[in-house]
């Protein structure tokens, strides 16, 4: 058996290429990198499911405080930035007062989202990046 025949058998078990064969020549740093760097990205994607429902709540309380009668809907994350104030039977003013407060709430909560989501990207993207120049480094003349 020839030497190309034996690295090529370690690489296919079974007919399929085995995933560790794409990280032959990295370290176990960087193989820790490439593990942080899928987690975080994993952790931006929380993000977008938490500007969905911050946007679900403040439309929630737009329809409840515009019909003005009953109770409004109970929030979760609007509340945690000064917005999401449950009234029933308000007035006029009070229903505009508590639609400016809900609207400043869902600005910040959405921005507080955003800027985490694009910290947590950067921070992936980069150790990615970090990674593949390692690699391209080594086989470089």
């Amino acid at each position: 058996m020839s030497a190309l025949e034996l690295s090529t058998s370690e690489i296919y078990i079974k007919g399929y290429p085995f995933y560790g064969s794409k990280f032959k020549y990295s370290t176990s740093l960087e193989r820790f990198l490439v593990a942080a760097a899928i987690a975080l990205a994993s952790l931006a994607s929380i993000c977008v499911t938490y500007c969905l429902v911050i946007y679900g709540e403040f439309t929630s309380l737009l329809i409840d405080r515009s019909v003005g009668i009953g109770s409004s809907s109970p929030t979760i994350f609007l509340q945690a930035f000064g917005g999401g104030t449950k009234l029933t039977n308000a007035t006029r003013e009070q229903n505009l007062q508590a639609i400016r407060d809900d609207a400043l709430a869902f600005g910040i909560g959405s921005l507080i989202g955003a800027l985490l989501e694009w910290l947590l990207l950067a921070v992936a993207l980069d150790l990615f990046n970090h990674v593949a120049l390692k690699q391209v480094n080594i086989f470089s003349f």
